[in-house]
């Protein structure tokens, strides 16, 4: 979106975020299994690239979508309350988006990104929004981030528009 200016360490963080994105649920990922059924009845590679698409629906992927509108809204009203403006504007919402995962208890990709964030020297602003969210859901409901989370943060502190963010997904399985 031109909104920042992208330095080797963004761009460490965009690669490292995309190699995440890759890794989710190895070949029974929606967005990958899909393809592959389509493949196997040798249809054309836009058709199979066609049926990886229509995986990314509300209930995968989609989280990462409202976590990073959630964000947005965050940021707008971010203040000394913070903790309270957390649970009005990302808890109310069930399941909580960036939240919780079928297979991993605690999600390691979103060590692995913060763990580059903090390496980088780099302010990013979402990036501290998605601590203090993380912070109180942890609190709150015992639940841990998933990769839609960081990705929505990271996602936003790279300048990229949330509607790319299907895109992201998908390019990378």
């Amino acid at each position: 979106t031109g909104e920042r200016v992208h330095t080797l360490e963004s761009l460490k963080l965009l690669n490292a975020l995309l190699v995440s994105l890759h890794a989710g649920f190895g070949i029974i990922t929606p967005t990958i299994v899909l393809s592959r059924f389509s493949a196997s009845t040798r249809a054309s590679i836009a058709k199979n690239i066609v049926a990886g698409f229509t995986g990314s629906g509300h209930a995968h992927v989609g989280a990462c979508k409202a976590a990073m509108s959630l964000f947005k809204k965050l940021k707008l009203v971010n203040d000394n309350s913070a903790e309270n403006k957390v649970r009005d504007i990302f808890c109310n919402i069930k399941p909580i988006p960036g939240f919780g995962h079928p297979i991993l208890n605690l999600d390691p990709r979103n060590e692995m990104l913060s763990s580059l964030i903090h390496s980088s020297g780099e302010e990013f602003e979402y990036f501290a929004l998605y601590q203090q969210v993380v912070s109180v859901v942890l609190q709150d409901y015992q639940l841990h981030p998933n990769v839609d989370l960081i990705a929505a943060a990271v996602m936003l502190d790279l300048g990229l528009d949330p509607s790319y963010k299907d895109i992201m997904y998908d390019l990378t399985r």
